[in-house]
């Protein structure tokens, strides 16, 4: 229940001036875990979009900020 936009910048961060109120770089969940987990549940609810990035980040290690 979480909109496109918002899960795709608090995954992956996002860089200062990607939208309106992104007044500095956010690191994102993945990059915050380094070493450790995260649980996605639900991933069949979430956008082709968003699923396509998750995938490149979990096959290739690339993290893209929003913005980037």
């Amino acid at each position: 229940s979480i909109p496109e936009n918002l899960l795709e910048s608090e995954l992956f961060g996002y860089v200062k001036g990607a939208f309106t109120g992104a007044d500095k770089d956010h690191q994102g969940l993945f990059a915050a875990a380094h070493t450790g987990a995260v649980h996605l549940d639900e991933i069949g609810d979430i956008s082709l979009a968003v699923q396509t990035k998750l995938l490149r980040c979990l096959k290739n290690g690339e993290i893209r900020p929003v913005g980037s």
